[in-house]
């Protein structure tokens, strides 16, 4: 089922304002900064952030295990492909037309336009991250784990895999899970009310897109106070 959503195209990015970017990204367009008053937040960025090995009692963090070997889910470097670095005009018609296809709601479509920019390109995380929030959309929670494990393996500083995968995780009902990837997505550069609040917003989000194609139940509201 097809659906207009409030993601944006998946270049915009994750709390820009409270990470500094210094990851593998994107080849195209690279939009300013701005504040997190004037853009909501809405989809992932895969930009890393600065990072920091210590928690906020200053004990060092542990970034959560990888659940499969994320080096063999990579595809091989296609020998033709451009460098990374330099614009690859066969990356980002492939990129654009995911991105535009996942604004539609056409997530099949999406996830091949994805793919097809990844094996032009197989070492940029933005495609990986964004075609593993596009297969959450499909219910395809596995395969949205591989794809933020493998933009891991090329940065582990990249905060939209973890939350990526928290998502996935939530979703999937291992909290403890979702936790640990919470926790640690703290540690490299993230702002904890700003990221609950981005992350409550896409799983509702990502909730309702399921619950319309009939893949999960309509969830509960919350009780309310009033009588």
């Amino acid at each position: 089922m097809k659906r207009n959503t409030l993601l944006g195209t998946g270049s915009i990015w994750l709390l820009v304002a409270v990470v500094t970017a210094c990851g593998a990204s994107d080849p195209g367009e690279s939009p300013p900064p701005v504040s997190t008053q004037e853009l909501p937040v809405t989809s992932f960025a895969d930009d890393a952030s600065q990072t920091t090995s210590a928690g906020p009692d200053g004990e060092e963090v542990v970034a959560p295990e990888a659940t499969f070997s994320p080096p063999s889910q990579l595809p091989a470097p296609n020998p033709e492909a451009t460098p990374r670095g330099r614009l690859d005009s066969k990356y980002t018609q492939h990129y654009r037309a995911g991105d535009d296809a996942k604004v539609a709601g056409d997530y099949e479509t999406a996830v091949k336009e994805y793919s097809a920019a990844i094996n032009i390109i197989p070492d940029i995380t933005r495609a990986f991250t964004i075609r593993g929030e596009t297969y959450l959309y499909l219910g395809k929670y596995q395969e949205a784990i591989d794809d933020f494990e493998a933009a891991m393996i090329i940065d582990d500083t990249v905060v939209s895999a973890y939350a990526g995968r928290y998502l996935a995780y939530e979703l999937l009902g291992e909290k403890q899970k979702a936790n640990a990837d919470f926790e640690y997505s703290l540690t490299i550069g993230m702002d904890r009310d700003v990221l609950d609040r981005f992350l409550k917003f896409k799983l509702a989000d990502i909730q309702g897109v399921l619950e319309e194609a009939g893949l999960i139940e309509p969830q509960a509201l919350p009780a309310s106070d009033s009588n």
